[in-house]
């Protein structure tokens, strides 16, 4: 899939913009989602290195792939969304 064939990601809707992933699969996606979610829910540290820039990275990635699987008609449970809590969820999703 390019970036022409899917509405729902754009560069300027993000803040990490990686328009790689719109040729990632649906299962690659879903990787990427749970390799990123640890980042994504950690808490600043200074002793681990964790800061504000890669905590929102991680959120943002994770972002852009759920917006990309979701433009491909794929769901995520109530688990996988409180997940994902730090994501604004529409009422669309919430099928």
């Amino acid at each position: 899939m390019n970036q022409s064939q899917t509405s729902a990601w754009t560069a300027s809707s993000y803040l990490f913009p990686e328009p790689a992933l719109l040729n990632r699969s649906s299962a690659e996606l879903r990787g990427v989602i749970a390799e990123h979610l640890p980042g994504a829910l950690a808490m600043v540290d200074d002793f681990n290195g964790t800061t504000d820039a890669s905590i929102d990275y991680a959120q943002d990635i994770i972002e852009q792939a759920r917006d990309i699987l979701i433009e491909r008609g794929e769901s995520f449970t109530d688990e996988e969304k409180q997940r994902m809590k730090f994501l604004r969820w529409s009422l669309a999703h919430s099928k």
